[in-house]
């Protein structure tokens, strides 16, 4: 622990040094205790002190029980917090409404309209803090301050409107509220009170605050009070200071006030002092507070001074250099760790690998930005194949130009948002999971007119699984034809008249001296061909993959399985799911630390509402499938998993007020669907296996997840599509059977459940629902029909035309060349095995004469789909 003397010249120096990063960085948060205001002028006498408060509660309670002297100098002795129990028993069971009308009196004259604040302590409280706290009821900040809005606790927080604000977080209660409401919870005085505040679902956000500051930024206390007191026992019956010890890298200063009578500080005050987190105390005499606080404005305004004007240069300004062939080490490391792609920190130099390649897609979008086709650009493609390297490749063809680069993760506000799509004749680069939904939507909307009226482009990547902006979207919004331009970035590398990928890649990657790429490959099939051959001591450059031991193996599960499904885990996320602490042991664990590594936000990132200053980040996607198919590789965790993501599930649903919300927000749908679409699930634990992955394992999610998403119809229809695939690997005639009922009863059930939606993309969603329905009754009828008499096999046969007929009907006007739409090769197998025994194979007996005009037209429609071909 540093302890500096604020009266010596050289401690002061050192404290400039320590604060001016600090102001810059906007990461020193302020909490203003009970000494702050004590003495302070108010509408009916002063601001006590906390033995002042004390006392007069020590008074209360000898009246209401009748104390004896005794009994009432007894009372005096305990703590604070020992007293304001016994106040609030006492108030509970007081003879008759006076002694709370009292109460009400003394809070009023000594707590509200508190003036007079001393200049330097306004000062003080105008520095360029993002936000302040205080752990006081009185109101003493918020008249000294016209710029602060007081946020009191027990209140959902509108987060879009007070990230325009300078907000004042007021943790124990406030003054105004406890009059006007008479809540005992905005007065909080008692160790009951916290604990029953800690658990109260309507402190929600206030606690989702503290943690977030405690985890990653750096605090300040001034007037505070004596560490056995009130001020500070938040700080450990929240369990703040442990969120706070985790991270090594910030620091809590405690300004301790030095009176007449203040004791010295001994080895147990000091102990008592970490227990609280603190790292710096800063000792400061009563003769020279005010000058203290002076102290601190003046360092802030020279930081304000030296802070760089344009918040947004670490996004610009990008350099490029390109390694040589022969550094084979550094090359092969841009397979694995996408953080090598990005701009270096202190030089913002981009070094691209050898083999760094211009993609088809890559092409066409700098084609249209130099035509000016489009305005808004948006980058589909899958895990993993390179759309991080296509809006590089675009950030090097323009940089001459106004042009930015967020990469994946950053935290995009709504306001920096709108400044940036106001600029002129700019090109915006944005990777995945930097815009939200909600905010792509504006780009669609208001920051088209914006984009095309300032003669700007905005490039934004999404991931395919998403299920937005495929090739229907311009059948929902036709009049965004041509200024919104969508671009399908092929999984494997392809060639036409002018890039040759495949060709260009094999060759500079062969310059490496491994083994050349087959054709069609995907940069995943590559990395897994790379990482099989063990090129590479280590398993070329990759961690150990077998993380998942000791006590904290369930919460390493579920940051990894967060990573596979995001870039980045900010400290809020991280504190709510439960997986700080693991991810804080990964990040200081030897090798890991290459994956898994913590990550500070930029200043343009920062606004009033964001408490974070922190996120942990994973360079290597790759190693996070990796270690995730090795803990599934045995079947035995597989409960585990599913447990795993019920409680991501449910997070995501209590975060969103699933429960409750009137309208759930599209945020929502975007952020949960990876947990439950079959695709991303098998991707997850086994897209980087050569054997595949098991169905078992999404069948207990399926299984798992089902109490939270009974009527969710995207959810029943990939439980249907998991129940379907599972039928055709069992072998048992009744277990197949009734796995195709399940998945009928489910696809009904979603299909039902849909119709009901308005959206204006549903028509499309119905559409692949009826394939999987079609799918289900098809091979109900090609492996169980030994199970049907004649007359069943009759009318089973009946409902698979009528449903298949359905779909082709469909297909006819939903059929697009979008990955999405395209049925795999079983499936195709599938349907063209019934047609064909339609045609003339066994099923043909079984058609009744009401059916052979149908079946005519489902086989006519077939042969003009071209469905042999493949193609849905």
């Amino acid at each position: 622990m540093n302890i500096y003397h604020f009266a010596k010249a050289e401690d002061q120096k050192k404290l400039r040094d320590l604060f001016e990063p600090h102001f810059r960085k906007r990461d020193l948060v302020p909490f203003f205790g009970s000494g702050f205001t004590k003495g302070c002028p108010a509408c009916g006498g002063c601001v006590p002190s906390v033995d002042e408060l004390k006392n007069r509660l020590v008074q209360t309670i000898a009246e209401i029980e009748g104390y004896t002297e005794n009994e009432r100098l007894e009372l005096a002795n305990e703590k604070l917090t020992q007293v304001s129990e016994y106040f609030w028993q006492a108030m509970n069971h007081a003879p008759d409404e006076s002694f709370r009308a009292d109460f009400f009196s003394y809070i009023e004259n000594h707590f509200s309209g508190v003036h007079d604040l001393p200049e330097e302590k306004r000062q003080l409280a105008d520095c360029s803090w993002r936000y302040l706290y205080t752990l006081n009821y009185d109101d003493a900040l918020e008249q000294a301050s016209e710029n602060l809005l007081c946020v009191a606790p027990f209140a959902p927080q509108n987060k879009h409107w007070l990230s325009q604000k300078r907000c004042l977080y007021k943790i124990h209660g406030d003054v105004a509220q406890y009059l006007k409401t008479g809540d005992d919870r905005m007065c909080i005085l008692s160790l009951t009170q916290y604990l029953i505040a800690l658990k109260d679902p309507d402190n929600a956000d206030m606690r989702e605050k503290l943690e977030a500051d405690f985890s990653s930024n750096n605090l300040i206390f001034f007037g505070c009070s004596l560490i056995d007191e009130l001020d500070l026992l938040f700080t450990s019956e929240m369990g703040l200071s442990k969120k706070k010890m985790q991270n090594k890298d910030t620091r809590s200063y405690y300004v301790r006030y030095i009176g007449k009578d203040t004791p010295t500080l001994t080895k147990m005050m000091l102990g008592k002092f970490e227990q609280f987190s603190i790292t710096d105390i800063i000792e400061v005499s009563a003769a020279d507070m005010a000058e203290f606080y002076s102290f601190v404005r003046s360092v802030s305004d020279a930081a304000a001074t030296l802070k760089e004007s344009d918040s947004l240069s670490p996004f610009m300004g990008f350099s490029f250099a390109t390694l040589a062939p022969h550094d084979r080490e550094a090359n092969i490391k841009y397979l694995f760790y996408s953080g090598e792609i990005q701009p270096k920190a202190d030089t913002k130099q981009i070094i691209l690998p050898s083999f760094f390649i211009r993609r088809c897609t890559g092409a066409n979008i700098i084609a249209d930005i130099d035509m000016n086709r489009g305005s808004l650009h948006i980058l589909r493609g899958s895990r993993i194949n390179g759309k991080t390297y296509i809006l590089i490749d675009i950030l090097r063809q323009f940089q001459s130009r106004s042009i930015y680069y967020f990469r994946s993760g950053t935290e995009i506000s709504d306001g920096l948002l709108q400044k940036l799509i106001d600029m002129q004749d700019t090109i915006l680069l944005f990777d995945e999971h930097t815009v939200s939904y909600e905010q792509i939507n504006l780009l669609t909307q208001s920051g088209l007119n914006s984009l095309e009226k300032n003669h700007s482009h905005a490039v934004v990547a999404v991931n395919l699984s998403s299920g937005i902006f495929t090739r229907h979207y311009y059948d929902a919004f036709p009049q965004l034809k041509g200024r919104v331009m969508i671009y399908c970035l092929s999984r494997e590398l392809k060639s036409d008249d002018r890039y040759k990928e495949f060709d260009d890649f094999s060759r500079e990657v062969g310059k490496l001296g491994v083994p050349p790429p087959k054709s069609d490959s995907t940069f995943l099939d590559i990395m897994i061909q790379m990482d099989d051959a063990s090129i590479h001591q280590n398993r070329a450059c990759l961690p150990e993959v077998h993380i998942f031991n000791g006590t904290d193996q369930a919460d390493k599960l579920k940051a990894l399985i967060l990573f596979a499904n995001q870039e980045s885990i900010s400290i809020p996320q991280a504190n709510i799911m439960g997986v700080d602490a693991a991810l804080y042991s990964l990040c200081s664990t030897q090798g890991v630390d290459m994956a898994v590594q913590k990550d500070y936000l930029t200043e343009a990132e920062l606004t009033p509402e964001t408490h974070h200053r922190m996120r942990f980040v994973v360079n290597s996607k790759y190693w996070a499938y990796r270690c995730l198919s090795e803990y599934a590789s045995n079947k035995k965790n597989y409960g585990a998993i599913a447990k795993t993501y019920y409680s991501i599930v449910k997070t995501i649903q209590r975060k969103y007020g699933f429960d409750t919300a009137k309208v759930v927000r599209k945020n929502y749908f975007q952020e949960v669907k990876p947990y439950y679409f079959l695709d991303t699930i098998q991707f997850t634990f086994f897209g980087i296996t050569e054997m595949g992955g098991s169905l078992s394992l999404p069948q207990k999610i399926y299984d798992e997840l089902l109490p939270l998403f009974r009527n969710d119809y995207q959810y029943l229809h990939q439980k249907a599509k998991c129940q379907l695939w599972s039928s055709k690997l069992e072998k048992n005639m009744q277990k197949r059977q009734k796995l195709l009922d399940a998945a009928f009863q489910q696809i009904n059930r979603a299909y039902e459940l849909a119709e009901q939606r308005q959206s204006k993309n549903i028509r499309f969603t119905l559409y692949h629902m009826q394939v999987t329905k079609t799918l289900v009754l098809v091979n109900h009828w090609r492996y169980c029909d030994s199970l049907l008499t004649p007359e069943g096999k009759n009318a089973q046969l009946s409902i698979v035309l009528r449903a298949l007929y359905q779909m082709e009907l469909e297909m006819n006007t939903c059929l697009t060349d979008d990955p999405d739409d395209k049925m795999d090769k079983q499936e195709m197998r599938d349907i063209m095995w019934f047609i064909t025994d339609l045609g003339g194979g066994e099923t043909n007996q079984f058609l009744l004469p009401v059916n052979r005009a149908l079946a005519g037209e489902v086989i006519t429609l077939a042969k003009k789909l071209k469905l042999n071909s493949g193609r849905v």
